[in-house]
């Protein structure tokens, strides 16, 4: 590995440096790429950068001493072989689908001694498989359904099929009060580039007085858009820290996953044991 390396923005890259290079030098912790951003080791277009800096298309990210930043593989144990194996639900030549616990960080970073993306990286290792490779995120709290590459080739047609926003999600979520009937939230969101518009459709399985259960389908890809558009109206998810105190693990669940690739695949996660538990609390 050189001492540096200079990276062209296209299209695809355009948005917050963070991203990027979690995208284009995903063979390097995405803790270490950080440290380096506060370290002026990464740079844009010749000048300092920070890890909200914004990418245009043309602009230059200058990567400097890259093999001081190079990924040491986390010590595999038996435990989280048999782990790993018993949260896969779907592999094959192309990709590695799991049912995502609660707890579980999709990424390496700030105090965080274990993530996914760590566990496949020395998982494949172990078994001598090319590298597992993340394809999208959900947040560290909420359970469900991911799917990873197994391929760059996957890699490129599963994010282009993300970026294009063809993909339909499913979530399952238990919120606070009784939701009466289905309904659409079109609520505009602060996210990185500004205000965004944000719509989000919502079903109602089970109802009482005290907590619902509901369908949801993001039409839009926000940040933490579910939790965010359900809070302000009046209905927050149980356990989330955001908006609620009371319950510690957030009953926010992603069902399913539709692709029109390859002839068009869906994958599903079966619901949560915690989410399937606090739906018989509340007797929903």
């Amino acid at each position: 590995m050189s001492d540096r390396q200079s990276l062209q923005v296209c299209e695809e890259g355009a948005g917050r440096l963070d991203r990027f290079l979690s995208k284009h030098l995903n063979n390097l912790r995405y803790g270490a790429l950080m440290r380096a951003v506060r370290k002026k080791l990464i740079r844009v277009n010749g000048k300092r950068a920070y890890v909200d800096t914004m990418l245009v298309v043309g602009d230059t990210v200058e990567v400097r001493f890259l093999p001081m930043l190079a990924k040491e593989e986390i010590a595999l144990t038996t435990k989280d072989i048999a782990f790993i194996e018993s949260i896969c639900i779907f592999e094959d030549n192309k990709v590695w689908v799991c049912n995502k616990p609660c707890g579980l960080a999709v990424q390496d970073g700030t105090s965080i001694e274990r993530s996914l993306d760590a566990l496949l990286r020395a998982y494949s290792h172990h078994k001598g498989l090319s590298r597992i490779r993340l394809v999208h995120r959900i947040d560290r709290e909420t359970s469900g359904v991911m799917v990873c590459a197994k391929n760059r080739e996957s890699a490129e047609c599963l994010r282009k099929e993300f970026a294009s926003r063809s993909v339909q999600k499913t979530y399952h979520a238990l919120v606070v009060g009784h939701v009466k009937r289905d309904g659409v939230i079109k609520r505009a969101l602060q996210c990185d580039g500004g205000l965004q518009d944000a719509v989000t459709r919502y079903e109602v399985i089970r109802s009482n007085e005290a907590a619902s259960l509901l369908k949801i389908v993001p039409l839009t890809g926000r940040k933490r858009q579910i939790r965010r558009h359900l809070a302000s109206i009046g209905h927050p998810i149980i356990g989330d820290q955001l908006f609620l105190k009371g319950e510690k693990k957030l009953c926010l669940h992603a069902s399913s996953l539709c692709f029109n690739l390859w002839g068009g695949c869906t994958w599903t996660a079966p619901m949560s044991a915690h989410l399937a538990h606090m739906t018989k609390k509340y007797k929903v």
